[in-house]
């Protein structure tokens, strides 16, 4: 336990690490009756696909939020010795909102056709990875929460 303790940081980032391979696998994709066409990656519903000459997907802000906090817990992490006691609060909230900002990616896509937008659905990894952020972002509101609880030695 108190090797945990100690590695605390190095988990939580190599977490995040995971998490960010994990968004290659596909997490959504396009129904056309009953058949699943186009399946994307988280990366893809941020960034965009193309197919040929035709945008599939587009770029999407709220998918971009996602990447820009989970480096910000990253950088609050190296940054720990400035923010203190504070460090593991803030990472367990942008994490967490983080969380509901993938939760909501598939809804919020952005596609050339409107009429398309609804036959986008989530597939099961995309919950897989909500459930690993979720986890790492409870762990640090907890040690958040016990670090401010201390009184200062």
């Amino acid at each position: 336990m108190k090797e945990i303790k100690k590695h605390f940081d190095l988990i939580i980032i190599g977490v995040i690490f995971l998490l960010f391979a994990l968004f290659f696998i596909p997490c959504g994709a396009f129904k056309y009756y009953d058949e699943l066409s186009y399946k994307s990656n988280i990366y893809q519903m941020i960034l965009g696909i193309k197919d040929k000459q035709y945008n599939i997907l587009n770029f999407n802000f709220i998918g971009f939020l996602i990447i820009i906090m989970m480096l910000s817990s990253i950088i609050v992490i190296l940054l720990k010795k400035k923010i203190k006691k504070y460090t593991y609060l803030i990472i367990g909230i942008l994490l967490f909102i983080s969380t509901i900002l993938c939760l909501l990616l598939p809804k919020t896509i952005n596609v050339e056709m409107s009429s398309t937008k609804e036959l986008f659905i989530p597939l099961p990894f995309l919950y897989i990875n909500c459930a690993i952020m979720i986890i790492v972002a409870l762990l640090c509101l907890y040690k958040g929460i016990i670090e401010i609880g201390k009184k200062d030695s």
